[in-house]
């Protein structure tokens, strides 16, 4: 039995069918994990390298550089990114999509231990998930006294706290990779000594650190004695407060112990990171999330853990955490935006049925294919694993017009035969029947068009996906509701005589309006041409330029400064710290305009530091912005600030229309000196740009160099090793292994009293096996120079880099051709021998994506023609039915255009789906013209007439099929909110080819059938009425 008079015999099995998909969608969409953006982070792991008071060349040559070597050749690898800070870097590891990270991460770990013997102080290389250097956490915390309680120094009251309570508990929130105390301030063991007294008794800083790494438990083994076993014991370990009777030499016969010659003590280690929550000092905690984490869910799972915090252990310390920075703030209104858009997208396609339609009856036989096939997607998600996003969203949006469009059709062929004299029952089987190939056919290409998005790769493939398995799913699924449910319902919906169409005049209006404009040959031909060709010529005179995403700003901004050279932690505290501060408290207050919300500042030794201000009214953001540029955030010599808002759309850490200018080779200097020449004439190039260099474009950080002299060195019997590690104990301190208590383990820190010049430290004696007590100067030779801050490799090579985000009204495209005419060939000129440059960032995505969207394109016509052909049996059809999207193409440019005078609106990677999904669906009408027409034909009917009831009889569907589609797109042209940009131009693409498509359509498709007509057979010839639309 077939499925239609199965249900139309069965309508309590359909509807016990339709309750329980709509009542299994209510419960995926439920649970349903909830985010921005599906999933497009390419796999990373970040190899953590670290090595206490090394300056970034040498970081770069003992860790760096062997990592990179070890890590070579990975399966997957598509990057290799590496950065050597003082006494800190990394190698940041990314992979193409779908690798397998379990057997990487296992293949990283086995290399890692085939590295060269690191330095003694240098730490063992850690292997991390996800990306140390996201330029936005998944989540940062501020934790600060309570109003009216006073902590001088959080970290070095409650180090410990934020050590045993807070971070373990942040560290079992679900998808959390990494609970970050930036704010810290961990406790070392400082052995500080007078190196002149020490030289003078003839000991050397290496002796104290020797003698301290052998205060250790030792295990001696295992003794049997008699019937016992006895475990053996050195238990050389003592107390820190005992460390001081430790015997480091000997002064004739008196022995001379640590305390003589130097102060042991346990001391917090100086800080390296700061923050302020609103001028109140707080101690600052970042979360990084594992590549596979939901962010709503992560941080509704901080949140739970910020409530248990704060209502124990930190409320009895009169301490409070709270979120500095909250992303799913941003994900829930850019979901809630979609979210109305969607409802009120129902509630207009509603209307625009009601209007037409006027019977409750028929409204809810109509009206329920909606909620049906829309769950039926839901449901599709939900076992694919995917989650609700904006994208997933838009496709639920987009198809609250479209999944009605088979319903319209199946129920217009049925009112049709029952207005004929046809008895419902018959009616329903035969109308259903009647439609069904067409509407298979339509089917078909609109789930075919989608195919190519399904297996795209990369971030393209990843960011639409879930857009492809929407709609086309919503599509099948409306086809099934209007075979299943429209049958059993018309059991209820025909019981009674149905309203006649009170719109049939207009129909036979547009039938005989296309019929007399088509009659003629050279008529045809005309609006063939004229369609077809201004199609064509519009589209390549307006097509816009293109772009990466959407411009899809947020209410933050970000101001991001790098310290002046030899800047450290204390410079940003002092000098800088207390002004911006102030300067932002009248706004904070509300005593001036426009006011603020709350801001975060913090800083982080010797490298930069950042204001990130929320504005109390988003509709004040650009004068904000304003004044951070032009009053708050300036005036500091030698200090960078680059001021930003911030981006729904940050793609793998970075934004998502920043361009990079690579500068890649050995010569540090050589690069910094190109890029200089880049962040010089880009601004003038492409005005509104502020480009930034990391790392910086001088060597600017104060360096002393100490240069061995190698006859004195040999002669005093040293080495260049030796002398090295005794003036470390004099600067930042020899590392002299760790002390266990049993509950924490301590760094031993072997150093000098602090000197105060480099003529100081250049008389600072060491003592020397064969000369003596000699000093520093008598051992090297000093100089003051610069080196660098920061050094970073891309790929094995070291690299600075230009960046730049184009203004608002700038595509992607417009700012790299401004960049490859007019910056490209000064810096190309002003290149030393062995600097390369190459583009990355968003600019080498954008010319990827265009070469997939290209292909999938041309890919979606072949396939779009070849079902059709197949469908049709007929090449010339296929031919006919492909003709309409030219007209659709220009409809969608023209749309385009309209909607870029409201505001800047780029041919960017989400618009250009749109064109895809538009190839979908303005076929749809045609497909259901070039049926009709044939199937009449082959029933003997003559070609004018065929074509004339193909006409009136389709007029309803395609007019309410293309209705209800618009206005469920229209909240998404129109609507105002957050991320509403993502969505515009997508909307009015479609919107705007389905409008002209079939405005159009109407015209074209009769020319196009009728051509070859023999000739124009009247009405009274045939001895019949007058045609549909005509008078006799």
């Amino acid at each position: 039995m077939r499925l239609a008079e199965f249900s139309q015999h069965n309508p309590a099995a359909v509807a016990a069918a339709a309750a329980i998909v709509m009542l299994f969608g209510v419960l995926a969409l439920l649970r349903l994990p909830i985010q921005l953006l599906p999933d497009t982070r390419q796999p990373e792991l970040f190899v953590n390298a670290s090595w206490r008071e090394a300056a970034p060349a040498e970081l770069e040559e003992a860790l760096i550089e062997p990592i990179e070597e070890a890590m070579r050749g990975l399966p997957g690898l598509v990057e290799m990114r590496s950065e050597a800070n003082r006494g800190r870097g990394g190698v940041r590891l990314t992979f193409e999509v779908g690798t397998d990270m379990t057997r990487v991460m296992l293949d990283v770990v086995s290399r890692l231990n085939t590295l060269p013997p690191l330095p003694p102080d240098a730490d063992e290389p850690q292997v991390f998930g996800g990306d140390n250097w996201q330029t936005e956490n998944a989540a940062s915390l501020l934790v600060r006294p309570v109003e009216g309680h006073s902590i001088p120094d959080i970290a070095v009251s409650y180090q410990q706290l934020m050590e045993e309570v807070v971070e373990p508990r942040l560290a079992r929130v679900p998808g959390v990779s990494r609970v970050n105390l930036e704010g810290g301030r961990p406790r070392e063991v400082r052995v500080v000594f007078d190196p002149h007294r020490l030289a003078a008794l003839g000991i050397t800083p290496q002796r104290l650190a020797q003698t301290v790494i052998a205060a250790r438990d030792v295990s001696a083994g295992f003794a049997d004695v008699g019937r016992k076993q006895f475990t053996v014991r050195v238990t050389g370990r003592e107390p820190v407060a005992d460390l001081g009777g430790l015997v480091v030499g000997w002064s004739e016969d008196r022995p001379l112990y640590l305390r003589d010659v130097a102060d042991v003590r346990t001391e917090h280690v100086e800080a390296r990171w700061f923050a302020y929550r609103s001028g109140v000092p707080s101690y600052y905690i970042t979360l990084q999330r594992t590549s596979d984490s939901n962010t709503v869910e992560l941080i509704d799972g901080v949140k739970e853990a910020i409530e248990e915090l704060n209502a124990g252990p930190l409320a009895e310390e009169k301490l409070l955490i709270e979120m500095s920075w909250d992303a799913s703030v941003y994900v829930r209104r850019a979901i809630g935006f979609v979210q109305e858009s969607l409802a009120i997208g129902i509630l207009l396609a509603v209307a625009g049925l009601w209007y037409f339609l006027r019977g409750p009856r028929a409204l809810l036989v109509i009206g329920a294919s909606i909620p049906i096939s829309l769950f039926f997607a839901v449901i599709t998600l939900h076992l694919l694993g995917r989650t609700l996003n904006i994208v997933s969203l838009a496709g639920l949006a987009f198809s609250t017009g479209i999944v009605v469009d088979a319903a319209l059709i199946v129920q217009g062929n049925v009112l049709r035969l029952v207005q004929q004299g046809r008895d419902a029952w018959h009616a329903t089987i035969e109308g259903t029947h009647e439609v069904m190939p067409a509407l298979v056919a339509s089917m078909l290409t609109s789930i075919a068009i989608f195919l190519p998005i399904l297996f795209m790769e990369g971030l393209e493939g990843q960011l639409f996906k879930d857009l492809a398995i929407t709609m086309s799913v919503s599509h099948a699924a409306s086809l099934l509701v209007a075979m299943t449910v429209i049958p059993a319902a018309n059991r209820w919906a025909l019981a009674r005589p149905m309203p006649a169409d009170q719109h049939e005049h207009w129909w036979r209006a547009m039938t005989g309006f296309a019929m007399r404009l088509t009659d003629q040959p050279a008529a045809r031909l005309g609006w063939i041409a004229g369609i077809t060709g201004g199609s064509v010529l519009l589209v390549l005179l307006l097509a816009p330029r293109v772009d990466y995403l959407p411009v899809a700003q947020t209410d933050m901004i970000w101001n991001n400064m790098r310290l002046p050279p030899g800047g450290n932690i204390e410079t940003a505290r002092r000098e800088i710290a207390p002004v911006v501060i102030e300067r932002l408290r009248p706004y904070l207050e509300g005593t001036k305009q426009p006011a603020i919300k709350y801001y975060n500042f913090s800083a982080w030794g010797g490298f930069g530091g950042t204001a990130v201000v929320y504005p109390q009214d988003p509709r004040d953001i650009q004068e904000m912005v304003r004044l951070l540029r032009e009053e708050i955030m300036v005036g500091f010599p030698d200090t960078p600030v680059h001021t930003q808002r911030g981006s729904l759309l940050n793609v793998d850490g970075d934004n998502a229309r920043e361009i990079r200018m690579d500068f890649q080779g050995a010569d540090l200097v050589a690069l910094m000196q190109a890029a200089r020449v880049a962040v010089d004439e880009i601004p003038n190039a492409i005005p509104g740009t502020y480009p930034q260099a990391f790392p910086g474009l001088e060597l600017n950080q104060p360096e002393l160099q100490l240069v061995p002299d190698e006859w004195r060195v040999a002669r005093s019997g040293l080495t260049r090793t030796e002398v090295a590690a005794a003036i470390r104990a004099m600067t930042g301190g020899l590392w002299a292994g760790e002390y266990f208590d049993g509950d924490e383990r301590l760094d031993i820190i072997v150093k000098s009293h602090e000197w105060r010049s480099p003529e100081e430290l250049a008389e600072l004696p060491v003592m020397t096996p064969s000369a003596g007590v000699q000093t520093v100067g008598d051992l090297t030779s000093l100089k003051q120079t610069v080196g660098p801050s920061q050094m970073v490799r891309i790929n094995g090579h070291r690299t600075v880099s230009v960046t730049i985000e184009p203004p608002e009204n700038l595509t992607l495209d417009q700012a790299l051709d401004a960049l490859r005419s007019e910056v490209e060939p000064k810096v190309r000129a002003a290149m030393a021998p062995g600097v390369q440059l190459a583009y990355a960032g968003s600019a080498n995505d954008l010319h990827e994506a265009l070469r997939a969207m290209g292909q999938n394109f041309l890919l979606a016509l072949v396939i779009l023609f070849a079902l059709m052909a197949a469908l049709f049996r007929s090449v010339r059809d296929s031919l006919l039915v492909m003709a309409v999207l030219p007209v659709s193409i220009a409809g969608g440019i023209l749309a385009l255009r309209l909607v870029g005078l409201a505001g800047f609106q780029a041919l960017d990677l989400l618009t250009m789906i749109g064109f895809i999904i538009l190839l979908g669906l303005v076929v749809n009408a045609a497909i259901l013209l070039v049926d009709q027409t044939r199937a009449r034909e082959r029933n003997g009917v003559p070609r004018r007439q065929a074509v004339a009831e193909a006409l009136e009889t389709r007029a309803r569907p395609i007019v309410l099929s293309t209705l209800t589609a618009v206005l469920g797109m229209a909240p998404l042209i129109f609507m105002p909110g957050l991320g509403a940009e993502i969505y515009r131009g997508l909307a009015a693409v479609v919107a705007g080819g389905m409008v002209v498509g079939t405005t159009f359509t109407w015209l074209l498709m009769p020319s196009l059938l009728r051509l070859g007509e023999k000739s124009t057979v009247t009405a009274l010839q045939m001895g019949a009425e007058a045609l549909p639309g005509e008078s006799t």
